[in-house]
């Protein structure tokens, strides 16, 4: 008896006990007090810059769908002022995978910077959420913090004033793969340029020494193409951060004339080598040519000529009009750019009562080359002390150009020479500067300005040369920013957009707006297919084609208008399924064929109008479904010499609303409607 009472108090015990670790776990295994494991791996990074009044929450794919709605109550211990799903689709056609993932903005009740960072902690422990982090404010990605960079010294390299370089070196900061002859005065070892810069050849003193630049012209022009950039903020910023570099010195000292002179025989010699390298590993894509005698040497020219790749000349600093000088229309060579200076108020560089910046029709484009002797003026570089100086001259301004086509090649390293000329020419901005006149006053000239983002802009489409003088874009090389509006070039590498590829921007969902050019004539299968940011559309007078699918799922299209004259022929099949957004529609005199549910389920569409004089005057021009499920159609302005409704097209307008709700304005061009 004894014992059975000893058991049943053991027995009670260890209820007890299994009780109390029961509640014990319930308590640690509330969502508030589970620690998961992004909440181990996740910090918040406190030296940046935040919103201190949201809070951005990706959920778990368990409890994620599209477009759906979730309560405040639900992130527990937060108190939350709105809820902003960014993921939130109105396109029914777009389908996502099981492991689809809801972003939501949590608009915080009490902003500050505490609350963020104690809710991002609290959101990070439930159950439900897959990580939640503050609303980072994030800088420009590509930016160095070379102490003359950041202090704004180097001017030549900013949006206004210099070349707009920061918005380039978001696409890229250059490729060690581009290689890049200066042929100078040789290139001295510099803790800012050694690593972009391999061994070379004297084509003077013909050795393999290079680095005794004991001018420093040759150390002045590497700097500003590719001094390296982020070395513990120190010096100056190239243009390219990574490059390689390859002396090829052809100076020399001139005892009689007490000056250093560039030795005609060298610069022969120099790019004699250079188009022996073409093709093999130490292949020189551009030479930098920072000497005079542009314009007055044609067995330079010749052998320029016969190089592939790019040559960049300096103008000169003589002042003169290069127009004047004899056979200077043999110069306008399609792989050499001659480059003129101007200064930060963007006008012909003018450094002394004899030097300034030589001009003409024949100076292909202008760059920084600075003014008069003040540091602040002029452009700082690396010197051949190891040290830093202040620079200019045309033969300041060329290595920009170089620079810059440098940048291009390693965004695009299939360009040409000669598309390196088109690109950088087409792509420069406009600017008039003051010029000497012939009658001893002066005038003004409209020339070109380096601009460095624009060229890269271009080089990131994908195209293929057709026709004789046309190019078809196929899509983008790299992501390159448009600031919300894709403008789509005129011309490319010389040649005329005329056709835009299948598939060539679909799924930019960032665009808001196109700019189609005049001469566009085609647009491909699937071209802007699910573009889901776009708004509006302006198709030219040009285009004949609208590929199937062309804009299927621009869910957010309100407007599309076809310019007044328009030669449109052909709408494909879906071409605008699903532009669930599209108001109105006027369907242009000259279509003949509107595809297979070419318009349907544009669902926000009320208005249809077919032009007076409509050539839709076949049989199959109008096919299945081309209007169907239009459940907003309203009025119908009809005026078309057409076979309406035959067995092929019966289901025009299936189930585009009851007929007793649709305004029918039937024209006297009207024959025949079937079924």
């Amino acid at each position: 008896m004894r014992l059975l009472k000893k058991q049943k108090f053991y027995i009670i015990g260890l209820f007890v006990c299994l009780l109390s670790i029961m509640l014990l776990l319930t308590f640690i295994l509330t969502p508030e007090n589970i620690v998961r494991a992004e909440d181990e791996i996740y910090t918040i990074n406190e030296d940046l810059s935040f919103a201190e009044d949201s809070v951005i929450v990706i959920l778990d794919s368990e409890i994620s769908e599209v477009n759906k709605v979730h309560s405040a109550s639900f992130f527990k211990g937060i108190s939350i002022k709105s809820i902003t799903d960014l993921t939130k689709r109105t396109n029914p056609n777009l389908v996502y995978d099981s492991n689809f993932k809801q972003i939501l903005r949590l608009e915080l009740q009490n902003p500050s910077k505490e609350n963020v960072i104690q809710s991002v902690k609290r959101l990070n422990r439930q159950e439900g959420i897959f990580v939640a982090e503050p609303s980072y404010n994030f800088e420009f990605s590509a930016l160095p913090n070379d102490e003359r960079f950041i202090n704004g010294d180097q001017w030549n390299l900013m949006e206004d004033e210099g070349i707009n370089i920061p918005k380039a070196w978001d696409i890229t900061t250059g490729s060690k793969e581009v290689r890049v002859g200066i042929m100078d005065s040789g290139i001295a070892s510099h803790p800012d340029l050694d690593a972009n810069v391999t061994n070379g050849y004297d084509f003077y003193n013909e050795n393999t020494i290079t680095t005794d630049d004991e001018l420093g012209h040759g150390t002045k022009v590497a700097g500003i193409i590719g001094a390296q950039t982020n070395n513990e903020g120190k010096g100056v910023a190239g243009i390219n951060w990574n490059v390689t570099m390859v002396p090829m010195p052809v100076s020399f000292w001139d005892e009689e004339k007490d000056k250093y002179l560039f030795k005609g025989y060298a610069i022969e010699n120099a790019i004699a080598w250079a188009t022996d390298k073409w093709g093999t590993d130490e292949q020189i894509d551009i030479i930098n040519y920072s000497g005079g005698t542009f314009g007055n040497s044609q067995y330079i020219l010749y052998l320029i000529n016969y190089y592939p790749g790019l040559f960049v000349w300096s103008a000169g600093n003589e002042g003169i009009n290069v127009d004047d000088f004899p056979n200077i229309d043999l110069y306008n060579s399609e792989n050499l750019i001659s480059v003129g200076a101007i200064d930060k108020e963007q006008q012909r560089s003018i450094w002394s009562r004899t030097q300034s910046s030589c001009f003409g029709s024949y100076v292909n484009i202008y760059a920084p080359g600075g003014k008069g002797f003040i540091y602040k003026d002029n452009i700082p570089t690396t010197d051949n002390e190891q040290g830093y100086v202040s620079f200019n001259g045309t033969s300041a301004a060329a290595p920009h150009v170089t620079g810059v086509a440098a940048l291009l090649l390693s965004a695009n390293p299939t360009l040409t020479g000669a598309e390196l000329k088109d690109i950088i020419l087409g792509c420069a901005d406009s600017i008039t500067i003051t010029v000497p006149s012939a009658s001893g006053g002066t005038t003004t000239q409209t020339v070109k300005k380096l601009n460095a983002f624009d060229p890269l802009y271009i080089a990131g489409y994908k195209t293929t040369n057709i026709g004789l003088n046309e190019i078809r874009i196929d899509g983008i090389n790299y992501v390159f920013g448009y600031d919300d509006v894709l403008t789509v070039p005129t011309t490319i590498y010389g040649r005329t957009v005329t056709e835009i590829g299948d598939s060539a921007f679909s799924n930019q969902d960032l665009c808001e707006e196109i700019v189609f050019p005049e001469s566009l004539e085609i647009i491909g299968d699937k071209a802007f297919e699910n573009c889901t940011s776009l708004t509006e559309l302006h198709i030219p007078a040009a285009v004949t084609d609208i590929g199937a699918e062309a804009f299927k799922g621009c869910n957010g299209v309100t407007e599309l208008i076809f310019e007044d004259d328009s030669n449109l022929y052909y709408i494909g099949s879906y071409a605008f399924y699903g532009c669930t957004s599209l108001e109105e529609v006027t369907i242009p005199a000259s279509v003949v064929f509107i595809r297979k549910s070419a318009f349907e389920f544009c669902t926000g569409m009320e208005t249809l109008t077919f032009e007076e004089g409509s050539s839709l005057r076949y049989a199959f021009g109008l096919e299945d479904n081309a209007f169907a499920y239009c459940q907003s159609l309203s009025e119908i302005n009809y005026n078309v010499r057409a076979l309406v409704g035959v067995s092929s097209n019966a289901s025009v307008f299936a189930m585009a609303r009851d007929s007793a709700d649709i305004q029918l304005n039937i024209g006297a061009e009207v024959v025949w409607i079937f079924n």
